[in-house]
């Protein structure tokens, strides 16, 4: 697993430690955690995929998905860890817009994210299609650092942090619920950092 970068600090001037989950201690830093190292991806090779049951539905390359229509949203993001960054800004395409259209199962309300290092980790698919859940191109007023998950990652802010996977290749829904990485290592299969849901 990859260390973080820089030292967590907390400061006395952020916002109550009452604004962050049970457990949680606030941070103005934004450490990098990540099962593996950061891939190597060719911008004009990469591809996200989105699939029922191992059938295509559709795909994006970068030209198509810099096409759709971006939103900001800016929320708390929560690491199992026990740090909280309060109210980060993540500009880039919103799931439930992205999804909408497509002909989904509705039958299949599990979901397996699958990225380009190996990393995998699931959702429900209420969760994925939450209002605030997004596939961020750029993180506060910036693009995307390769380590944070250039060129796009995903980001579910009402869950703990590793269930906002970088470098998203793709989104699989399926009849059931398949454990990621981390869940089949005794992680929760949920998430909840209110209901601090870290492990099973």
């Amino acid at each position: 697993m990859q260390k973080k970068i820089g030292k967590i600090t907390t400061n006395k001037n952020l916002e109550s430690q009452n604004d962050a989950p049970p457990g949680q201690f606030i941070t103005e830093k934004f450490p990098v955690f990540s099962a593996f190292p950061s891939p190597e991806i060719d911008i004009d090779q990469w591809e996200l995929s989105i699939n029922q049951n191992n059938e295509l539905l559709c795909s994006f390359n970068w030209e198509k998905i810099n096409a759709m229509k971006t939103s900001i949203i800016k929320e708390d993001f929560h690491c199992v860890t026990q740090w909280s960054r309060l109210q980060t800004t993540w500009k880039g395409y919103l799931t439930s817009e992205i999804l909408r259209n497509l002909n989904i199962n509705s039958e299949l309300n599990y979901v397996t994210i699958s990225c380009y290092d190996g990393y995998t980790t699931n959702l429900l698919k209420s969760d994925l299609m939450n209002e605030k859940t997004i596939l961020a191109k750029e993180y506060e007023n910036g693009n995307l650092k390769e380590e944070h998950g250039f060129p796009l990652r995903l980001v579910v802010p009402h869950l703990y942090g590793w269930k906002s996977a970088k470098w998203i290749k793709e989104i699989q829904f399926t009849n059931n619920a398949t454990p990621g990485f981390w869940e089949v290592r005794g992680y929760h299969m949920n998430g909840d950092p209110w209901k601090q849901e870290r492990f099973s």
